[in-house]
């Protein structure tokens, strides 16, 4: 994959070389607080783990860097897993903590998402989020997701956003949320 680049920011795949960085964000335990804290070799196997999605589905989750900067300052990207019972594409984000608040994990969960439909045809994103997540919850609001459900996750309850897709009008202001009204 070619890398994502936005005003700010340059979305590309990760490398092993990544691990430190990357481990800075899974080591935090305020940062990881919906999630398990990661070890060293944890963050080992996150890495390995989304290069090998990159070679199998072509996509995965990237690292984040800042312009003019090669140092990872978090994750954003696809997944294509089963999500309570659905094969799904998830779009996920984690920002370093010094970093919040700045709108990092927004614009990169924008060029994701804008990926995902124009790039791949993905008809349906989701994102799984624990609900006292309020900032994630935020993200997949402002990236035009909408809250669908809440289910039990095998690590406690989590809210489901769903953006769908709609191939009529032109993307990435075509995709509209999935809507419970009337349902």
């Amino acid at each position: 994959m070619q890398p994502l680049e936005t005003q700010r920011l340059i979305l590309r795949e990760m490398h092993s070389t990544d691990v430190g960085s990357l481990h800075r964000l899974f080591s935090d335990p305020l940062l990881m607080r919906f999630w398990p804290v990661f070890t060293q070799a944890e963050s080992e196997a996150w890495v390995a783990a989304e290069m090998r999605r990159y070679a199998q589905d072509g996509y995965g989750l990237w690292a984040i860097t800042l312009k003019g900067s090669d140092e990872a300052i978090g994750d954003c990207g696809l997944i294509r897993h089963v999500v309570d019972g659905t094969m799904e594409t998830d779009i996920g984000w984690h920002v370093l903590r010094a970093l919040w608040g700045q709108g990092y994990a927004t614009e990169a969960a924008r060029a994701s998402r804008d990926y995902a439909f124009a790039q791949l045809g993905v008809e349906r994103l989701v994102a799984q989020i624990h609900p006292e997540n309020y900032a994630s919850r935020r993200v997949a609001e402002k990236i035009g997701m909408r809250l669908l459900k809440e289910y039990q996750h095998w690590r406690g309850l989590r809210l489901l956003y769903v953006l769908e897709c709609d191939r009529r009008l032109p993307l990435p202001p075509g995709c509209r949320a999935t809507s419970t009204e009337g349902k």
